[in-house]
């Protein structure tokens, strides 16, 4: 049944993907997205809460495969391959950032990262204590990074992918450089 499920979610992605190219993401409907598919509304929210839970799942299946799929590469490396694969997505993902609100993309990350960040430190060293000065430097640097990544997927004169995620890396607080792989 998973793999269905996997297989269902990515019909979706792509349905949206294709859909994007030529119409804004508040204008494309649950029932856009299924008739591209072939399926039902019922099936769409069988998997998904709305559109955006949607938009969420295709950053959170980018970020798992960034940095879960090599856990021992350092952190860098794994931030390098993130903005990669994104810049090769950049149409879809310079729309999505571009939203606001509640349930957006942005949204998503700041919970997502900070989460993410305490378990790459658990996983390099579990008996590391996430205390309120480490949880505050998680956050800030989390929305830094968001509205930074928003910035260079809309800046004319943008770097490279590499060069982001290298400056990225050295605004990171040494506080976590120190903790994290």
């Amino acid at each position: 049944m998973g793999n269905y499920n996997q297989y269902v979610k990515s019909q979706f992605e792509q349905a949206l993907r294709k859909l994007m190219k030529s119409n804004p993401l508040e204008k494309i409907t649950v029932k856009m997205l299924a008739e591209e598919c072939g399926t039902t509304r019922q099936n769409f929210y069988y998997h998904f809460r709305d559109i955006y839970d949607l938009v969420n799942w295709i950053y959170s299946a980018e970020i798992d495969k960034a940095f879960n799929s090599y856990p021992d590469e350092p952190f860098l490396t794994r931030l390098i391959r993130l903005y990669e694969s994104m810049d090769e997505q950049r149409s879809f993902y310079k729309k999505v950032f571009s939203l606001n609100g509640q349930n957006t993309l942005v949204e998503y990350i700041v919970e997502h990262d900070l989460a993410l960040q305490k378990k790459l430190i658990l996983d390099y060293n579990p008996s590391a204590v996430i205390d309120e000065e480490t949880e505050f430097a998680i956050d800030f640097y989390s929305c830094a990074a968001i509205y930074m990544t928003r910035y260079w997927f809309n800046s004319p004169n943008r770097i490279s992918p590499a060069e982001f995620s290298h400056r990225l890396y050295q605004c990171m607080p040494l506080h976590l450089r120190n903790i994290l792989p």
